[in-house]
């Protein structure tokens, strides 16, 4: 009997899934074989060192051998010294195999090293395979190995382009989203707003710009330290994600001040609703915190707009105008002035509704 090649043991579980989606060059090769060793049976063997089996991926050959496609064959050898398990126990003491009076195994080794199979054939003749027959046996062993390894490569390179497109998406999200709240940054948050209002001046759909400010957001950060403020600030962007639908724009664009667009929002009194539920909502998160913050915020129509920082302004005089209102009083300058930066936020109140 011919002494028997041996092969690995543990397989990587990527490649035992490869290996068994893997069948035209292995269905070529072994019907070449089958031509060339009419008498023999010749067959594919995977070691799954996990389930302690040798798995029959293909076969070809007769009967007599009680071979088939898919068989299981408990593992009797152990790895030897160089991690290598002798798959010709499983074969010859098997019960299931029949006349297996001669075996040869052409280890299936990949270019990383690992030990994937073996390229395997049987007869019921003694000292039956001869050195001709041992070259052809390694050379198409090989031929499955090169197309192996080509469809492990190629598998890397999908999953390298995979990570790849998802590092970049995570990269252009980052880029776009403040990190504190998970909102869209200010960055993110004017890019919306420049294709919405291009959308609402075309006539293609109507939203209006929402600008909120907390109410006394300093004291929290005084009081209760910047780890409560933080958490006003997330609470606060919840708030305003969960009044919103899910075609709006929710963003953070300064310390304490967010906005939305509110897109395919047809009247003001649809954007006073909006704010009016994330009013709500924010007390509601607010229960049990030990700060407690409101806001005003100021509404302004997109279509009505001739651009976006005019809209952004209009919007921010209409917040403003509901901040005075609220607070009752009327700003001092120096406050107004570091707050807005513009002298024309000590002008008249806007034409936008400064609902309180």
């Amino acid at each position: 009997m011919a002494e028997p090649a041996q092969t690995s043991a543990l397989a990587p579980p990527e490649s035992a899934r490869s290996f068994f989606d893997f069948s035209e060059a292995t269905a070529t090769v072994l019907d070449l074989l089958a031509k060339q060793l009419p008498d023999c049976a010749v067959f594919v063997a995977y070691h799954d060192d996990d389930a302690q089996l040798l798995r029959i991926v293909d076969f070809r050959g007769p009967d007599i051998f009680g071979i088939r496609h898919g068989q299981t064959l408990a593992l009797l050898a152990r790895p030897g010294a160089d991690g290598v398990v002798d798959p010709a126990p499983a074969i010859l003491a098997s019960v299931e195999i029949k006349n297996a009076d001669s075996f040869v195994g052409i280890p299936l080794e990949l270019q990383d090293g690992s030990h994937f199979g073996t390229l395997c054939a049987i007869s019921d003749a003694a000292k039956r395979f001869h050195r001709n027959e041992l070259d052809l046996l390694t050379v198409l062993g090989r031929v499955i190995v090169n197309e192996l390894d080509r469809e492990r490569k190629e598998e890397e390179l999908e999953k390298k382009h995979a990570d790849l497109v998802e590092h970049a998406e995570q990269l252009r999200t980052d880029a776009f989203s403040d990190a504190l709240t998970g909102v869209a940054n200010r960055r993110g948050f004017e890019r919306a707003l420049a294709r919405e209002w291009k959308l609402s001046r075309r006539g293609t759909v109507e939203s209006y710009l929402v600008l909120i400010d907390l109410d006394g957001f300093k004291s929290v950060n005084d009081r209760f330290g910047h780890a409560a403020g933080d958490r006003v600030l997330q609470l606060c962007a919840q708030a305003l994600q969960e009044a919103a639908r899910g075609t709006d724009v929710v963003g953070r664009i300064g310390g304490d001040e967010f906005a939305a667009v509110l897109v395919g929002c047809e009247s003001p009194d649809d954007a006073v609703g909006y704010r009016e539920r994330a009013r709500i909502t924010l007390e509601r998160y607010l229960k049990g915190e030990d700060a407690h913050v409101s806001f005003s915020a100021g509404h302004q129509s997109l279509a009505e707009s001739p651009s976006p920082v005019r809209a952004m302004d209009l919007a921010d005089q209409a917040m403003y105008w509901q901040k005075r209102q609220r607070a009752a009083r009327a700003p001092r300058s120096a406050d107004l002035a570091s707050k807005m930066g513009r002298a024309s936020r000590r002008s008249n109140p806007p034409a936008s509704e400064p609902a309180a």
